[in-house]
């Protein structure tokens, strides 16, 4: 983002005045033609005017900003409207207006909710159809910006930077607070629009993405422009002259690149904790670069102080309101909470953490997780398996549920650790909650379809957990069914579950929760399983746990349980049309897994948004959790 001011200084008199610009010694402003073909570009193309395309690329995103937060207070609006009892959607039948609006939405979502299959779309987490056309209408905003004015270039190097270059450079400096604003755990954003920062990453990669390529196509001219009047030899001195801003763009530049090809889903998702400590680590050294670099050339510098400053708020908050051991409401700095560890099978570790005083949460949302016993340094994101309590008191102790599968770095040492000492106590560090969904479904859906793949599991329990304990108190719902279906390679995962089945079963709740178990390993395989010992506790006559095999039973429809073991992959088109619906209801899914998987289910329910466009249902809402992020 290299940004050299115009060399314009008042005309002098010189030996070289009555030159010709056609002469090679007219080349500065000594030599009258010169200076006045400099100020003519100057005019015709101000290098000044040019900082405004930074404050116009602001705008834009303070303006997406503004729309999601009216739309965030509208949609707040309308849920206590519904809680009180007098929202339209509470009406039946609905009203025209109301209708028009549901069919407009699920227009949207037909397309919105769609998503891109194949391996370009797992390997650099390509989003949904709805992310994509507004980061593509982002894109052709700054395209606008940077090939609508001409010229590109001057007509010679001494008239000043290339007009090209230097708006460029500017709407990239200009895009760095923004970078930083939706980078953070804690940060403004997410408490404008109620989008949690796990979801606003997304945008976070893209605008860095655009960053990067409005800085290549800032410094091209600055390539074109030095061969064009002096060859190699001008352009070499160009850019090794120290403390030119070339010189000083080009270590930028670099870094930015490296951010970002260490951020590329493939390789962060194989690395993560080399991405996690190296990302911050280099995003310091780009901002101190920027600050090298753009020299406080004329506003460049509010954007960085601005971005300093939001990266300092977001780590102060983040440090002394959402990490439980610093918290300025922590009873005790720099103590953690006791951990009880159970290891199953399929390499999944179940963590039971018990929560600090006053510590609540929504279902969905996240901790990060840090075990200085392990690594003092490795600070882990992991969903909140259960739901917190609807009553009690700040001093009730409650536990997180947390399931963690082991794959490698911080879970497999975990794992190992777990396993080799059985014995030990751990204590943990909670830094959140994080993210979650903002709406209370079980009030605004009829019934709410849970789909998990694998370890994905964890993140559709708080919901299931959420909407039992208010069922069993008897709290006002809209819900009238829940369906959970859940993929997995063995029947041994079912083991991970088995205390959240057997509360079903004491609560006698399964005539409102079904579960359907599918296992995509063969027949064989279920055969064999048969022989192996029970995964699942039921309870004898006189109410004492057995450990009665569920694999008896397989694969047929277990009465008690309500558990169907299915063999094969979850048929997602059937679940979004399957269901027995009323005209004017309300169905949300919410679902986690491989990234495979949210494809298939995204693809599957903006297929079913033609239900809505029928008049079928009244709406079909897709929730996806992010899953290794």
């Amino acid at each position: 983002m290299m940004m050299p001011m115009s060399t314009s200084l008042p005309y002098i008199g010189s030996a070289t005045e009555n030159l010709t610009l056609s002469n090679p010694s007219c080349n500065n402003d000594s030599c009258k033609a010169f200076y006045d073909a400099h100020q003519l570009s100057q005019k015709l193309t101000s290098y000044a005017k040019q900082f405004d395309y930074g404050h116009y690329v602001t705008w834009f995103y303070l303006a997406c900003i503004g729309c999601l937060t009216v739309v965030y207070l509208w949609r707040r609006w309308n849920q206590y409207l519904f809680h009180r009892g007098c929202s339209w959607m509470q009406m039946q039948p609905q009203p025209f207006p109301w209708c028009i609006k549901q069919r407009l939405v699920s227009v949207w979502r037909f397309f919105a909710y769609r998503r891109c299959s194949g391996w370009i779309s797992s390997r650099f987490g390509l989003p949904s159809l709805g992310i994509l056309a507004f980061m593509a209408l982002a894109i052709l905003y700054c395209l606008l910006l940077t090939f609508w004015q001409r010229p590109y270039y001057r007509n010679h190097r001494g008239y000043g930077s290339p007009p090209l270059a230097v708006r460029t450079g500017l709407m990239a400096v200009a895009l760095t607070p923004l970078l930083f604003l939706l980078s953070g755990k804690a940060n403004l954003v997410t408490m404008l629009t109620g989008i949690g920062h796990e979801k606003l990453n997304i945008f976070h990669r893209w605008v860095g993405w655009i960053c990067f390529l409005l800085s290549v196509a800032h410094t091209i001219p600055f390539i074109v422009a030095p061969l064009k009047d002096g060859g190699y030899k001008a352009l070499h001195k160009q850019f090794y002259t120290p403390g030119g801003l070339e010189y000083t763009g080009t270590p930028t530049l670099a870094i930015l690149f490296g951010i970002l090809v260490f951020s590329i889903p493939w390789f962060r998702h194989r690395a993560y904790e080399v991405f996690y400590h190296t990302h911050f680590w280099m995003a310091a050294t780009y901002l101190g670069l920027m600050f090298w670099h753009c020299d406080n050339n004329g506003d460049s510098w509010d954007y960085l102080w601005a971005s300093l400053a939001i990266w300092l708020a977001t780590a102060a908050a983040r440090a002394f309101w959402f990490n439980q051991t610093t918290s300025i409401l922590a009873p005790r700095w720099l103590v953690g909470s006791s951990v009880t560890a159970k290891t199953y099978p399929d390499n999944m570790t179940s963590l039971q953490i018990v929560a600090p005083a006053g510590f609540h949460w929504r279902p969905g949302q996240h901790v990060f997780v840090r075990i200085p016993k392990l690594n003092l340094l490795d600070n882990h994101p992991f969903t909140i398996a259960n739901a917190d309590k609807l009553d009690g008191n700040d001093n009730d102790q409650q536990n997180l549920s947390l399931y963690i599968r082991s794959y490698a770095g911080f879970t497999r040492r975990l794992r190992h650790y777990l396993q080799s000492t059985p014995d030990a106590h751990l204590e943990a560090g909670l830094d959140g909650p994080y993210g979650g969904h903002h709406r209370d479904l079980s009030v605004e859906f009829d019934e709410i379809v849970l789909i998990a793949g694998g370890g994905g599991i964890s993140a559709v329990l708080p919901w299931l957990d959420f909407v039992i304990a208010k069922y069993r108190h008897q709290r006002r719902m809209q819900v009238r069914s829940i369906r959970v279906y859940w993929s997995v390679k063995q029947t041994d995962s079912i083991s991970w579950i088995s205390d959240v089945l057997l509360r079903l079963r004491l609560y006698e709740l399964m005539s409102f929760v079904r579960f359907e178990v599918h296992v995509t390993r063969n027949e064989a395989v279920l055969a064999e399983k048969e022989k192996e010992e029970p995964v699942l506790p039921q309870q004898k006559d006189n109410g004492e746990t057995d450990q009665e095999s569920i694999a008896e039973q397989y694969p047929t429809k277990d009465v008690d349980l309500g558990l169907d073991i299915c063999t094969g992959r979850i048929d997602f088109a059937s679940v979004c049309s399957s269901h027995d619906l009323a005209p004017g209801s309300r169905m949300v899914i919410i679902g986690c897994g491989p990234e495979g998987l949210k494809v298939d289910l995204s693809n599957a329910v903006a297929a079913a948004q033609m239900r809505v466009l029928r008049g079928e249902v009244a709406e079909i809402a897709l929730w996806t959790e992010t899953f290794g992020w």
